[in-house]
């Protein structure tokens, strides 16, 4: 019976040394766990200060902002869409006659329910106003150059143009109104990319210059080894 026993105290001594080998192995995997839990959750709130960090709160420049809708409270009304009883209401008003530049006059052609074909005291009263754009005439210029030979020496001479007439067929003004149009065009470009992709311009800059080096570089290749 004690030999049993002392067996039976054994085993559970046995059983207790791999329990508290097991609970040490835990305590080190539970101390490292909770490591790199304060590590991630530092990491964590860095990442969230670098988001919540724009032009306002930082030495950001504004064109880094990400695009966020801004969220209005507004209150359902209880009225109706549209003007209310009572608005005044605000239209073009109708132009004079002495300043129409065209007249349109539409007769009664049908017939009367009645059956009747004749329209007696009859008048012709405006109704109806319509605005159109005139046709666009250009303006083209045209230069002419005075030639002719020296009295004296007798060198074939020829007028120069001033620095103001362009060299190119279109005028300055157009000129000018098509590069503005044009940076208009990659502005609007750059803003909805910004949108898109949730970058800045710089790096949409860089992002393009990019690609165009990698497909110019490929394109070089393939033509290398043709």
């Amino acid at each position: 019976m004690i030999e049993e026993l002392k067996e039976e105290l054994k085993k559970l001594k046995a059983r207790l040394d791999v329990l508290e080998k097991e609970n040490i192995e835990l305590r080190t995997e539970n101390t490292k766990f909770k490591d790199e839990i304060k590590r991630l959750s530092a990491e964590n709130t860095k990442l969230k200060e670098r988001l919540n960090k724009n032009s306002s709160n930082s030495d950001k420049p504004p064109s880094t902002d990400d695009f966020k809708r801004r969220q209005r409270n507004i209150k359902k009304s209880k009225r109706k869409r549209g003007a209310q009883p009572g608005h005044k209401g605000i239209t073009r008003k109708k132009v004079a006659t002495e300043n129409i530049t065209k007249h349109i006059k539409f007769h009664i052609e049908d017939i009367c329910s009645c059956g009747c074909k004749e329209v007696v005291a009859k008048q012709m009263k405006p109704k109806h106003q319509t605005w159109e754009l005139p046709k666009i005439v250009p303006n083209i210029t045209q230069y002419y150059v005075e030639s002719g030979r020296c009295k004296n020496c007798k060198k074939r001479r020829t007028a120069k143009f001033p620095l103001e007439v362009p060299k190119g067929a279109l005028g300055r003004v157009i000129t000018q109104n098509n590069h503005v149009f044009a940076s208009i065009c990659a502005v609007f470009k750059l803003e909805c990319l910004k949108i898109k992709y949730k970058m800045n311009h710089f790096a949409l800059r860089a992002r393009l210059l990019i690609t165009a080096t990698q497909q110019a570089y490929s394109h070089l290749q393939k033509l290398q080894s043709a």
